[in-house]
């Protein structure tokens, strides 16, 4: 998952309610959808890179 999905420009919505008050703020706020929107490519990069998510993988291949 997203660590630290506030800071992570990723909007968690835990019921319907929640999911359509996130829309409405966003469509008042465009300024804030360009901010979550590079926070959560950048957020993606860091967290879900070829290094970390392989990184497991190559440590068992070269104990091998």
């Amino acid at each position: 998952g997203i660590n630290n999905p506030a800071q992570s420009g990723v909007i968690v919505a835990n019921n319907r309610a929640e999911f359509i008050d996130a829309i409405l703020n966003l469509m008042n706020k465009p300024h804030d959808i360009e901010l979550m929107s590079y926070l959560a490519m950048e957020a993606a990069r860091k967290q879900f890179s070829p290094e970390i998510c392989f990184h497991s993988l190559v440590e068992l291949i070269e104990a091998v």
